[in-house]
């Protein structure tokens, strides 16, 4: 009954996305099979979403500028997919602590000052964003703990970074960015099996590799 009553709530705080901008959703589930959706259409729409505990899975679809994606997740489950179209300004935070966790963010058509953050903490985790299209934008990945991974890709793009950061257990990484001009890549990877891999095509580039501790290996790729 509180999932079928939250999710109603939110259509219909949705319910005129498609003809005006500035809708606001939120969607709080505690306990349980959990699940939970959102999509918004118009300009400056605010998505919130958290599961605290058991199976989880979270999707959030925007299109629109000056969107607001926020996924946060607490135990068991997990998942959380994020997608923003036509996002001029669009902004997607997924915070998941503890159990099986995944993540993944997408950006398309953008334009400017778009953002993808992601935190994760503790087991299984992953992590996947990718922008397409965009200029002065950024992504942030961000692992604390257990199987990691995090990959981060942005392409057709300009005077954007990709900042990626790991500590402790599998690790791994890799950042790719296409066609663009004056971008940046960092990965930092503490303890453990580490690895790591930046590639780089377009002009006026930077890319930076630190790894501290275990197994290491790390490829530059520029072109």
């Amino acid at each position: 009954m509180r999932k079928i009553l939250l999710a109603s709530v939110a259509l219909i705080g949705l319910s005129g996305a498609a003809f005006a901008g500035g809708n606001v959703a939120y969607i709080d589930q505690v306990g349980g099979n959990n699940n939970a959706e959102t999509m918004q259409t118009g300009v400056g729409g605010s998505a919130y979403g958290r599961s605290e505990g058991n199976g989880n899975t979270l999707r959030q679809t925007q299109s629109g500028a000056r969107g607001t994606v926020d996924a946060q997740q607490w135990g068991n489950g997990n998942t959380a997919v994020s997608t923003q179209s036509n996002a001029n300004s669009g902004k997607v935070e997924q915070r998941q602590n503890g159990d099986r966790n995944a993540a993944t963010a997408k950006q398309t058509n953008t334009i400017f000052d778009s953002t993808i953050t992601q935190h994760q903490s503790g087991n299984d985790n992953r992590a996947t964003a990718e922008q397409l299209s965009v200029s002065a934008s950024r992504i942030s990945q961000s692992q604390t703990g257990a199987g990691n991974e995090a990959i981060a890709y942005q392409g057709l793009v300009g005077l954007s970074q990709i900042t990626q950061g790991q500590n402790g257990i599998g690790n791994y990484a890799n950042s790719k960015q296409e066609n663009g001009v004056s971008l940046t890549a960092s990965i930092q990877q503490t303890g453990n099996y580490n690895s790591a891999v930046t590639d780089q095509s377009g002009l006026v580039n930077q890319a930076g590799v630190m790894q501290y501790g275990t197994s290491n290996y790390a490829r530059i790729t520029q072109r």
